[in-house]
């Protein structure tokens, strides 16, 4: 209320030096012999410097209910002066009480419109009292004539009634607009409150919420809908859905026969973010419709189901594995038995038979491809029938450093290889079994070296990323994995090396489990392959899952 009176008090200096400035012109344009060039200019001079002052005053921490009646008080004063030095009773200015009573109702409460009133009636009686009565001489020092003075007296009851009159109305008036003020004001907190809170609630929400117009340009969007799409609002608005969604939203406005339509469009749809990943959203679209009735757009509400998705693989990816695992466990033994007695067979007929060149190539094919099968064989056993899982307490920093150094001396590391090392300070304390904690990295690392067959740096990353759990991260700079290719790749035959037998993915995926963990593979074909290990610090089999092909199956 103080900032609103300080804005009116503002208007209200400036209009002042206008309206005298205005009297001033119009008394110059009488000429010079007008009898109110003097009052008028002096008038002019002391509201200048009274203009001065008020505004300097406005901008001090005096209140504005201080500085009102000050301004407004002046002003009955310096109207008073004016009409006594300009003809009193008869004088052309005394319509400026007026003025002072209307601007006082608009800065002045109803107590203080009463007493600028009063004031200003008791002021203007006071002058023609004592002007008529002859206490107080004419400032030009003329007499009124007697026959003269009922008319005078008429006149002059005449303007303080209607003095009275307009103080009276613009008092009423001016309390109907503060009341329409104060409601507007409500209403305009109301409003700005409602819309607050309502962008609280649209930012708040979890789910990502798109609206768009006929044409499908999104018109806005909330927070959510940018973490998930990964792009920003100013991305975001002003591009066409079907960027992200597709052409299917839109249809929920019309059907074939170009009707519109009132169902709920739910889909799912998955579309590359900004930083190459892959994000499988979940949405709903339903018409946008105004108060008009009018159908201006769609909204469209979706959820980030990657997570679920990933899940939803995982367990599909389990049940395949552990079925076929379940099958290789028996097609193994069947098939390794007489594999073996034909290799042995081989060896006995070739070391009693004398054998031609050809006859010889052909017996080393035979046993070069039986070791294969064989190798395959033992990696299907391995993969059917793991070794029982025993967990112990070991340092996991220093298992890996071993690890390391082996691989570092291994065939499988050229001139052109580099390995980078990355641990934590001090230990790593880890409850797990070892031997496979070691497999997985001889696995992976393997991997790696053979996606650079020209050469580059293979990181090995351990990481604490909370005082329950570890990150294992190998990363290599090779060749990558087409994406029909990575969503397979724990799913066994599934290798894209040549002469590989496609099982050791699918082995580490199985130890990964084993250990409570999660594994996640970000690779780009020509940019590399990166392989994230989550580990538990503590964790133990159930006792129920004793037995390793009970514990495989468990995990279905």
């Amino acid at each position: 209320m103080d900032e609103l009176r300080r804005k009116r008090l503002n208007r209200l200096v400036f209009l002042r030096a206008a309206l005298v400035g205005a009297l001033v012109v119009l008394t110059l344009l009488l000429g010079r012999a007008s009898p109110y060039i003097w009052p008028v200019s002096v008038l002019a001079i002391i509201v200048s410097g009274l203009s001065i002052i008020y505004a300097i005053a406005l901008r001090t921490s005096i209140p504005a209910r201080v500085l009102v009646p000050i301004q407004i008080g002046n002003d009955v004063l310096l109207v008073t002066w004016l009409v006594y030095r300009t003809g009193d009773i008869e004088s052309p200015f005394s319509a400026l009480y007026l003025i002072v009573v209307f601007a006082s109702s608009l800065l002045s409460t109803r107590i203080g419109i009463v007493a600028i009133t009063t004031m200003s009636v008791v002021l203007a009686s006071a002058i023609g009292g004592a002007v008529l009565s002859g206490v107080l001489p004419r400032a030009d020092g003329t007499l009124y004539a007697d026959e003269a003075i009922p008319d005078l007296q008429l006149s002059f009851a005449y303007t303080l009634v209607a003095t009275i009159a307009v103080a009276a109305l613009s008092s009423h008036l001016a309390a109907r607009q503060r009341q329409s003020e104060s409601q507007l004001a409500a209403t305009a907190r109301s409003l700005a409150a409602l819309r607050a809170f309502n962008e609280r609630v649209i930012e708040s929400m979890r789910s990502g919420l798109i609206t768009a117009d006929l044409d499908g340009r999104i018109a806005s969007t909330n927070r959510a809908a940018e973490e998930i799409t990964g792009r920003s609002k100013n991305a975001l608005i002003g591009s066409n859905l079907s960027e992200l969604f597709g052409p299917e939203p839109m249809t929920v406005l019309d059907d074939a026969d170009g009707e519109r339509k009132d169902s709920v469009l739910r889909s799912q749809v998955a579309f590359v973010r900004p930083d190459q990943a892959v994000v499988h959203v979940g949405y709903n679209v339903t018409p946008l419709t105004l108060e008009d009735g009018v159908v201006h757009g769609v909204v469209l509400i979706f959820q980030d189901l990657t997570e679920v998705f990933e899940l939803e693989q995982e367990v599909r990816r389990s049940e395949k594995l552990a079925a076929l695992g379940t099958m290789a466990a028996g097609l193994a033994h069947e098939i390794r038995n007489p594999l073996a007695s034909m290799r042995g067979s081989v060896q006995v007929l070739a070391s009693e038979v004398d054998l031609d060149d050809s006859q010889a190539r052909l017996m080393n094919i035979i046993q070069r491809e039986s070791d294969r099968l064989n190798r395959t064989v033992t990696d299907f056993l391995s993969y059917a029938r793991p070794a029982p899982f025993s967990p112990s307490a070991f340092d996991l920093r220093q298992s890996l450093v071993e690890a390391v150094t082996l691989l570092r001396n291994s065939p499988e590391v050229g001139e052109k290889h580099r390995i980078v090392e990355f641990y934590p300070e001090g230990g790593a304390p880890f409850v797990g079994d070892a031997n496979q904690i070691r497999q997985i990295f001889w696995n992976l690392s393997r991997n790696g070296l053979k996606a650079m067959p020209d050469g580059g740096a293979l990181t090995v990353r351990l990481e604490e990323v909370s005082p329950s759990g570890y990150r294992l991260t190998i990363q290599d700079e090779g060749v990558g994995i087409e994406p029909e290719h990575l969503a397979r790749l724990f799913e066994p035959f599934s290798s894209t090396a040549r002469g590989g037998t496609g099982l050791g993915m699918a082995i580490v995926y199985q130890l990964v489990m084993d250990h409570g963990g999660r594994i996640a593979v970000d690779s780009r074909a020509g940019h590399g392959t990166s392989v994230v290990v989550s580990l538990p610090r503590n964790h133990r089999l159930p006792e129920s899952s004793a037995d390793p092909s009970s514990a495989f199956l468990s995990r279905t």
